[in-house]
């Protein structure tokens, strides 16, 4: 070992450097570096998108739709790094006829028991390994195995409506586990592997400079050192003979570049689902009561006194917006409670009526007819105006809405809103408007008007909820234009019921 270390030392003072990398090797690791680095960066602040760390991130790069783009143009760049790299490996093997480098041997076994000697104290000679080490292999090839699957899920999330033609739709919720999954490997093998063997193990700088001493090759390619001081490290092949392998190379493997980069095109250009952001959706307020300055209406005094009855001033502008054929009882409940719960509720039953249940609501006779608003007292009496508990024209609008679409109680499902112009279209628009339009008609579904949605294809099929492209690509998750878990019920219902 001691003589190793002299050397070592005389090598470094005459500068003895051996050309490890070309420039070309330089700069596609260069690239590799740049897109791996900010693949990783971009990938896992949106796997982890509710860290604060990542929102700063995001937020530091514009936006998460300017995240999402940049991420994927650091994919495209690696795919095409990595025609470049298969063509520069062809060369090498075909044309020059050079060993196979990076190929696992027999040798390799060898060189990691004694590596394990060498760890365990019973072995103090370098371990001689050729061109690229056991662990470079490894790296090497947990690269190259990395790369096809997070290309091969890429795909899948980059492009789900047609992922979902050709193969179930769980395939993609598995190619985003499967993305995220090796992402974090690839990172942590990156960190711990690779960090270790070049930066802490020992600095190796060839990949920057392009050379490498003499000392750093008997300790960690002696096998290597060994063939290029016999000349069996270069070309295994004459000049005439690479002139005329060259020649059927290069066109051949021009046409199979073409062929890459024109799918790598058809890649990232045949949808834009993963690219398209849909715009947050208006917070509106659905029922918004008085402040107290402008609530009146004295108590009353006696043997049986009723307490304060508020009155709310009907003649201020409302803010509610009714979503047609969605109201249930868990939205109109508070706001009868709050207007009327004073006298009609179950301790206090004015008139035998009890508005603070579903169940005292519907159960008093008249009071709410089920799909009929018009003839229902609870309406007709609010609507002739002056009432003690006085519903503002927004809470009135509301409670009609509810009877008119079936007076669903808590978790129910409206009976009008089982149609398309009771509610699902509504939604469907609202959702999918912004790729599925008659002006866009992303993919071919134009889901505009119901006669549309039925007209593309097998987008909506009524009768057939799994046979419905609409619920598979929902049901996949990671659609930018995402159903709500109850409107995904609600549409499925529709379906099922023939979607009327």
């Amino acid at each position: 070992m001691s003589d190793v270390l002299e050397r070592a030392a005389v090598d470094v003072e005459l500068d003895d450097r051996i050309l490890r990398f070309g420039k070309a090797d330089r700069i596609e690791h260069a690239v590799q570096v740049i897109s791996f680095a900010g693949l990783g960066l971009t990938g896992l602040i949106q796997k982890f998108f509710e860290s604060a760390i990542s929102q700063w991130w995001i937020e530091f790069l514009g936006g998460l739709p300017q995240v999402r783009v940049i991420h994927r143009w650091l994919a495209t760049i690696l795919m095409l790094a990595v025609i470049w790299h298969f063509g520069k490996a062809g060369y090498r093997t075909y044309v020059e006829r050079r060993p196979r480098a990076m190929v696992p041997s027999k040798r390799d076994w060898i060189a990691i028991k004694e590596s394990i000697a060498v760890l365990a104290g019973r072995r103090h000679e370098p371990v001689k390994q050729g061109r690229f080490t056991f662990a470079e292999k490894v790296e090497y090839w947990s690269f190259v195995w990395g790369t096809v699957l997070m290309i091969a899920t890429g795909y899948m999330l980059w492009n789900p409506i047609s992922t979902a033609k050709f193969l179930p739709g769980d395939f993609i919720p598995a190619a985003k586990a499967a993305h995220g999954g090796e992402a974090i490997l690839a990172v942590l093998a990156i960190l711990v592997w690779h960090i270790y063997h070049v930066h802490i193990k020992h600095f190796n700088k060839s990949i920057f400079t392009g050379y490498i001493s003499r000392a750093e090759m008997i300790e960690e390619h002696g096998l290597e050192l060994e063939a290029m001081e016999a000349g069996k490290t270069g070309p295994q092949a004459t000049q005439a003979e690479i002139v005329e392998r060259r020649r059927k190379f290069l066109p051949a493997f021009g046409v199979v570049a073409v062929l890459m980069m024109a799918g790598i095109y058809w890649f990232v250009s045949f949808e834009d689902t993963s690219i398209a952001t849909i715009e947050p959706i208006e917070n509106v307020v659905a029922y918004k009561p008085l402040p107290p300055e402008q609530q009146s209406g004295p108590a009353l005094s006696g043997d049986n006194p009723l307490p304060t009855i508020v009155i709310p001033d009907t003649t201020l502008p409302t803010e509610t917006t009714v979503p047609q054929g969605e109201v249930t009882w868990a939205t109109v409940g508070p706001v009868l409670a709050d207007s009327c719960g004073t006298c009609h509720s179950a301790s206090n039953s004015m008139g035998g009526l009890d508005l603070s249940s579903y169940e005292g609501a519907l159960g008093s006779e008249g009071v709410v007819v089920t799909g009929d608003a018009a003839a229902s007292s609870l309406v007709t009496v609010q609507e002739a105006g002056g009432h003690p508990g006085q519903l503002s024209a927004g809470d009135l609008a509301l409670v009609t809405a509810w009877i008119d679409s079936g007076a669903a109680g808590d978790g129910e499902t409206p009976t009008a809103a089982l149609s398309w112009d009771g509610g699902v279209g509504a939604t469907v628009t609202l959702r999918c408007g912004a790729c599925h339009s008659d002006t866009v008609a992303l993919g071919g579904v134009d889901l505009s008007s119901l006669s549309n949605a039925l007209a593309s294809g097998d987008a909506i099929v009524p009768g057939d909820v799994d046979g419905s492209m609409l619920i598979t690509v929902q049901e996949a998750g990671d659609h930018p234009g995402a159903f709500t878990t109850d409107e995904l019920a609600t549409i499925k219902e529709w379906i099922g019921a023939g979607a009327p």
